[in-house]
């Protein structure tokens, strides 16, 4: 029997062609990599050597502050600790401040400190060091100078020319300005570097000399290294910085190993890829579901690819969701949300297409073969009683919910989402909690006018103040009016809460709470009754200690978040009038 050999499963020359295109590709994702790689590193060192920069400006600064000093003083400096003194609250690596008349430190602050032998560190103080520092008009920073405990110091030194008699101009000497080298690395903070794997080396290189010195590193670097190149005060520093584990080389050779897989998984990641960019870019990183751009593109797609699928746009949102956030907190809000999509999910499948179009409200749009099906899915799921835990509590909440069919009623997907809009302010203004299919009757519905008016609207310009309180023994005020502030001297809401403490109680006499409380029972008992509207003439004392006679009209029901609660309007007593109409048809006469 003869044997197959490979080429009957594969084709030698696509195989041939699909190595080449791999190693290319391979090589110049690597490349890609490895410059952004090197420009991220290099980005953060230039981040470093820009605080050196504003370190050595400061002490610059400094070392020009004492020159005019000296300058002010005609070549005799007085009182030099107090001038000195005042740097070293901002300067936290200065270690001392030093005059050097004719190149010899004469005076230190702190007294204390070692003194610079400045002879030491620049031999040709008395001509080139002095000449060329005038010439160039620059602090120079000297070599690193290694103090006797060890420590390292950075030296920036200013020669000072004072005008003398005759307007000549004489070298006076230097200031000398410390500063700690090692304090100035540890708030350099160069060892987060090696803590996210990048070896480095800190080097200065004197503008004069063109000798670079080593200043700091946590290792040997290789010839790969990127630098980080910044000149401060006319002197170069560099940073050099290579990855420990180098430039991700391992990888690559990894994706070699699959030479027949490569290609393809490449693709495959550069798809994903794409796809996951444009993914969290269209979707609602609360609840999961497409934004409104998402939608729009996901649906638009829909329709493009199944022109003749049907499907159901449906508009739905969360019932007196502001409440919710009112009584429960914003976070209680957003988990009520995220168990909404949730539960969509769970109803009408995966393959639905979930936007948030803002705040509470999504649309749904959702292939079908038989309408019914999922209309009866949007009923259920509208009469459902949704639920969520947050901090132990169990907060219920309900949607009402329209929808339009697609095409029977649209093919625009933007007026589909209209429609199913008037659809789900039908569904509210009979009762929320409900479902309700579009139909041409709801264009011109009138009673959609009555949206036009909210809760400050209605209860800030009716009769008489309205408040709402709970309906046990502390009654916890939950709302007020404007009128009510009014009504009881105050100056805004904050104000009437602290002087009434959240609490009815604390606005009426001992004696009314005791009829309030007899009231408060009658009508609890009557509330299914004919008996579940009570007329009460009591007294209020206002925050000014006034006095006033009133007449309350209340209502008890109970209430989905807050139980049992009075609904309570309020009149001045000595502003009612009662009008019999044969009185009114009388006048008219």
């Amino acid at each position: 029997m003869r044997h197959k050999g490979i080429s009957s499963y594969f084709n030698l020359a696509i195989i041939n062609i699909g190595i080449i295109l791999t190693i290319v590709l391979d090589v110049f994702v690597f490349r890609q990599l490895e410059m952004t790689e090197q420009e991220q590193t290099r980005e953060l060192g230039n981040a470093h050597l820009a605080w050196i920069s504003q370190s050595i400006e400061r002490y610059v600064n400094i070392a020009d502050g004492m020159v005019s000093f000296v300058m002010r003083e005609q070549g005799h400096p007085k009182k030099m600790s107090e001038r000195a003194g005042q740097y070293f609250p901002m300067s936290p690596e200065l270690t001392s401040i030093q005059l050097a008349p004719g190149g010899v430190v004469s005076e230190v602050y702190p007294w204390d400190k070692d003194r610079i032998d400045l002879k030491a560190i620049m031999p040709d103080i008395d001509a080139w060091k002095a000449d060329g520092a005038k010439r160039r008009q620059r602090t120079s920073v000297t070599d690193i100078v290694e103090k006797e405990n060890g420590e390292k110091d950075l030296v920036f030194i200013r020669p000072v020319y004072v005008w003398q008699q005759g307007n000549q101009e004489n070298f006076w000497g230097f200031t000398v300005v410390d500063v700690s080298l090692n304090r100035m690395l540890e708030h350099m903070d160069l060892t987060r570097l090696g803590l996210v794997g990048i070896r480095y080396q800190l080097c200065w290189t004197d503008s004069t000399t063109g000798k670079e010195v080593e200043i700091s590193s946590n290792g040997t670097l290789a010839g790969d290294r990127v630098s980080a190149i910044r000149g401060i005060d006319g002197d170069t520093w560099t940073l050099y910085m290579q990855p420990i584990n180098g430039w991700g080389n391992t990888w690559i050779i990894v994706m070699l190993t699959w030479i027949g897989l490569t290609i393809t998984g490449l693709l495959a990641f550069a798809r994903a890829h794409i796809l996951q960019i444009r993914h969290q870019g269209e979707i609602d990183e609360l609840t999961g579901a497409y934004n409104r751009k998402g939608g729009d593109r996901v649906v638009a797609e829909l329709m493009k690819k199944r022109p003749g699928e049907k499907f159901m746009v449906i508009a739905l949102d969360v019932d007196n969701f502001k409440l919710i956030n009112d009584v429960y907190g914003h976070d209680a809000g957003d988990r009520v949300l995220m168990q909404f999509v949730y539960n969509m999910r769970q109803t009408f499948g995966y393959n639905a297409i979930i936007t948030r179009n803002g705040g509470d409200e999504f649309v749904i749009v959702c292939p079908y073969k038989e309408e019914n099906l999922v209309a009866e899915k949007a009923r259920l799921f509208s009469e459902t009683h949704h639920k969520v835990h947050h901090h132990g509590k169990l907060v219920n909440f309900h949607t009402s919910m329209g929808y339009a069919v697609y095409p029977e009623q649209g093919t625009e997907y933007k007026n589909l989402c209209i429609k199913a809009d008037f659809a789900l302010y039908n569904a509210k203004l009979n009762g929320k909690n409900g479902c309700r299919k579009y139909d041409d009757s709801l264009v011109n519905m009138q009673e959609r006018f009555q949206l036009g008016f909210n809760l400050s609207d209605m209860t800030n310009h009716m009769p008489g103040a309205m408040i709402v309180y709970r309906a046990d023994a502390e009654r916890k005020i939950l709302f007020a009016s404007d009128q009510i502030i009014d009504l009881f001297e105050c100056d805004n809401w904050a104000d009437f809460m602290a002087y009434c403490q959240g609490s009815f109680n604390h606005v009426i006499s001992e004696s009314d709470k005791r009829v309030l409380d007899a009231e408060r029972e009658e009508m609890i008992a009557f509330s299914h009754s004919d008996r579940n509207v009570e007329f009460l003439d009591f007294q209020i004392i206002t925050k000014t200690g006034k006095v006033r006679d009133i007449i309350s009209a209340g209502n008890y029901n109970v209430n989905t978040f807050h139980g049992g609660v009075f609904y309570v309007s309020i009149f001045i007593k000595k502003h009612l009038r009662l009008k019999k109409a044969e009185e009114i048809r009388g006048l008219s006469d």
